[in-house]
């Protein structure tokens, strides 16, 4: 990835997260804007989103997925490129899983002690 990109992609996350926080102000403590992808082209963008309560990610997806005209029509009032991408939100599990294995190490750890 070039550091172009690179750049453009910081600048959308904060942009994005921005924006969601505004308009999703009563959930906004329950996500997190934890990447974006943007295409080489700048034409279309991948926004990961980590949650940090399981218990409400279908409701909040489903906002996002309610608010993503708004929140594109947003965004392009904010940047300049030649093409606003087009976001594609999706679901970063990778929060989920450090959690996972952390409790695996807790586990064996545990497992490790009892024996002595």
């Amino acid at each position: 990835m070039t550091d172009r990109l690179e750049k453009i992609n910081q600048f959308l996350q904060q942009e994005i997260s921005d924006i969601l926080e505004k308009n999703l102000s009563s959930l906004r403590e329950e996500i997190v804007v934890s990447r974006v992808k943007t295409s080489a082209d700048l034409k279309s963008a991948k926004v990961l989103i980590s949650f940090l309560r399981k218990e409400n990610k279908e409701k909040i997806l489903s906002e996002i997925e309610n608010l993503k005209n708004r929140i594109q029509r947003e965004l392009r009032k904010r940047i300049s490129f030649k093409y606003n991408p087009k976001l594609d939100f999706q679901v970063d599990d990778s929060f989920e899983k450090i959690i996972e294995i952390e409790e695996i190490f807790k586990n064996i750890e545990k497992e490790k002690n009892d024996r002595k």
